[in-house]
């Protein structure tokens, strides 16, 4: 068993169970695609890469030289998710409004040859606020201890 993959692996899975059950209270429906979709408290990225880091922290100690790589790849991937992926998905909320509102924008101006039929709405959970972050870094310092201590 290779702790440190069971660690982030483990993290993953119960951030995303999470956003299953945190949608299913808030909203009164278990929608799916919240099992394997990003976005959403806790983030399951930051679940996933920290908890590889404390498990490897852990394993290798904490002063490691592989404690210090993952250390640098989590930075990345949290950067990533408050930033670049977050502000893809506030892009994509405005597309989207614009999509409902081009038709009668359109209609007004006597376009209608011009609107671009895009069918899909954008996705727009592709990022996470800080808070949404913080639950994930959380989950991911706490579960592999508990995996230590279960195997």
């Amino acid at each position: 068993m290779n702790y440190i993959l069971v660690c982030a692996c483990f993290s993953w899975l119960i951030a995303q169970i999470l956003k299953v059950i945190i949608n299913l209270v808030k909203n009164k429906k278990v929608i799916l695609e919240r099992f394997v979709g990003s976005g959403g408290f806790p983030s399951s990225h930051s679940a996933f890469v920290v908890g590889g880091t404390v498990a490897t922290g852990i394993s290798e100690g904490f002063g490691s030289v592989y404690f210090a790589i993952v250390s640098m790849l989590a930075c990345v991937v949290i950067y990533d998710a408050l930033n670049v992926r977050y502000q893809a998905g506030e892009h994509a909320k405005a597309l989207n409004v614009v999509f409902e509102e081009l038709p009668q924008m359109l209609k007004l101006l006597k376009e209608k040859d011009a609107y671009i039929k895009h069918k899909e709405r954008f996705k727009e959970y592709l990022g996470h606020t800080p808070f949404e972050v913080l639950g994930g870094i959380t989950l991911g310092v706490i579960l592999p201890f508990i995996v230590q201590k279960l195997f």
